[in-house]
């Protein structure tokens, strides 16, 4: 590590903003494709288990639409 004492300082500062900037660049891009695949698997589960959860809601729905129209009836 005597190869870094040689350098001046000016290159110091090249350097080190090189790898902050890799290492943004890393930490956006594995972000990205995390966030993208956490939406795939908010869309799998969207399809496939909340489907069973809107149909109780509709048919909860039409049960007390019946009651109410039971209730009113003359």
């Amino acid at each position: 590590m005597s190869w870094i004492n040689d350098v001046r300082v000016a290159y110091k500062f090249v350097i080190l903003n090189l790898i902050s900037i890799l290492g943004m660049i890393i930490i956006g891009v594995l972000g990205y494709t995390t966030i993208k695949q956490a939406q795939k698997d908010l869309d799998t589960v969207n399809e496939t288990y909340l489907n069973g959860i809107f149909e109780i809601g509709r048919c909860r729905h039409a049960m007390r639409y019946a009651q109410v129209q039971t209730t009113l009836a003359p």
